[in-house]
């Protein structure tokens, strides 16, 4: 399992990036439980992002449901 605590950045950097503001945590769940072993947590309160990923999500920004932080992705 790898485990990447996003980077938080300011709304001046979203740029043309997408901009997810999920109201639930995880924002992304993998195909099946256990499918995947990728996961993302907020930069900012560590609260589970995404979870169970077989790929990368890659040049997009999740605003976090918890604390509202914005955290980015890994470019491509």
């Amino acid at each position: 399992m790898a485990t990447f605590k996003l980077n938080v950045i300011e709304v001046s950097q979203i740029g043309s990036r997408k901009l997810n503001e999920p109201t639930y945590s995880p924002a992304y769940i993998g195909s099946g439980a256990g499918a995947g072993d990728i996961y993302y947590e907020c930069g900012e309160c560590s609260v589970r992002l995404a979870e169970d990923l077989q790929r990368d999500i890659t040049d997009e920004i999740i605003k976090c449901p918890q604390c509202g932080a914005l955290n980015e992705t890994p470019a491509e």
